[in-house]
């Protein structure tokens, strides 16, 4: 989620009202229970770009994963230390 939706999200959405997937993450946050949000830098989330790039071959129905695809494996250990050094600071 780029750092613009999260903040159009925590404004209850007026500047993107036109999105339909920005109108039912409100929705979702406006229900009886407790949402909270955290941005993870690009640099720091290389499973989700792996796997999106992964999904760049027009194969986009769900798909349930017991384990994660080996070319993310390696991705997982740098993501976590980098994630770990970064709350550190």
């Amino acid at each position: 989620m780029s750092a613009d939706a999260l903040k159009a999200i925590s404004r209850g959405g007026a500047d993107y009202g036109r999105l339909a997937i920005l109108r039912y993450i409100l929705d979702l946050c406006n229900r009886d229970w407790i949402v909270s949000f955290n941005q993870i830098s690009r640099g720091n989330n290389g499973v989700a770009d792996c796997l999106s790039k992964m999904a760049l071959g027009g194969d986009f129905r769900v798909k349930r994963l017991d384990e994660p695809p080996m070319e993310v494996v390696p991705i997982v250990n740098i993501d976590a230390q980098c994630l770990g050094a970064s709350s550190s600071v």
